[in-house]
């Protein structure tokens, strides 16, 4: 078997790189948004990767509505249906190609 290393988020061996199966995974278990304070922090990793996910303003709309009116840092939001589905749509996006691609 050939040695393997974890690198920034990378499994590296000699005759591959892929991406950490762990992390793929804890974007997948991201908990449910609570407050306001969760919705930045999703906001924030979703736009790091916004050049690599096709209209991800429309995904996030339902997210980003929720910040309307600047509420304050923590507040409680109130989770809809249509928050879920944007959610969902986000860590899809998050843990599939064309961010996942390797080049």
């Amino acid at each position: 078997m050939l040695p393997k290393s974890r690198f920034l988020g990378h499994i590296v061996s000699a005759d591959r790189i892929k991406h950490d199966p762990r992390n793929i995974q804890k974007v997948m278990d991201w908990p449910i948004p609570r407050t306001i304070t969760d919705i930045h922090g999703l906001n924030n990793l979703a736009n790091h990767y916004v050049c690599y996910i096709a209209n991800l303003a429309e995904l996030a709309l339902s997210l980003m509505d929720l910040q309307k009116g600047s509420p304050p840092k923590g507040a409680v939001i109130e989770w809809t249906p249509d928050c879920q589905e944007a959610f969902d749509r986000i860590k899809t996006a998050l843990t599939t190609a064309p961010v996942l691609a390797l080049v």
